[in-house]
């Protein structure tokens, strides 16, 4: 699918934010990853004001959640090209979620492919943002995503366990150990996050 194609009515703001979800899942299994961090790209092409209008506080603050809170994933930069107008005022309205570190890693750059090279060396972008690195082609990663999704379901979905409501904490069945329970807690908020899209 193209940059600009997205149509809300066909794939709705919580299809895209699984998508992160599970791009991010995805990413987070790679050593070098988790080392090193990583930056994010985002282009705003074909973004209109009605298309934004998708993305409103209560989206936008659980994305915010997930990035710098749900995921152990250092993020070194989040550079954002061909924005719209309104951007400034929505990302005016975001800040305020967002942790200082992380509100002084965001770079928007319009249409400024310029101001864009000055952050990201040419070498690691594709022709489409003036680099060298060849075509954007999606295809192989789509494939990777849409592969592991079932899989993703699988592990993180399953049902939670019980919780003492009185101690506040998840019991172990029969048998299994404290760290059974430990991943029991972790599937229970990976799968809450990802249900509630």
């Amino acid at each position: 699918m193209e940059r600009d194609r997205w149509i809300p009515s066909n794939y709705p703001i919580t299809e895209n934010i699984r998508a992160i979800y599970l791009t991010l899942e995805k990413l987070i299994q790679s050593e070098e990853t988790q080392v090193n961090g990583i930056v994010i790209l985002a282009d705003y092409k074909g973004v209109s004001l009605s298309k934004a209008s998708h993305f409103g506080p209560f989206i936008a603050k659980k994305v915010i959640g997930i990035l710098q809170d749900g995921f152990p994933i250092r993020i070194k930069a989040v550079h954002v090209v061909n924005e719209p107008r309104i951007f400034k005022g929505i990302f005016a309205i975001i800040k305020p979620f967002l942790k200082e570190k992380i509100a002084n890693r965001f770079f928007l750059h319009g249409s400024d492919l310029n101001s864009l090279h000055t952050n990201l060396p040419r070498s690691i972008l594709p022709k489409e943002y003036g680099g060298t690195a060849g075509e954007l082609d999606t295809t192989a990663w789509n494939a990777v995503l849409l592969a592991s999704e079932e899989d993703f379901v699988r592990e993180f979905c399953q049902p939670v366990p019980v919780c003492d409501s009185i101690l506040g904490q998840a019991l172990p069945p029969e048998g299994l150990s404290s760290d059974a329970q430990c991943d029991d807690s972790l599937r229970a908020v990976k799968s809450q996050l990802y249900s509630c899209y």
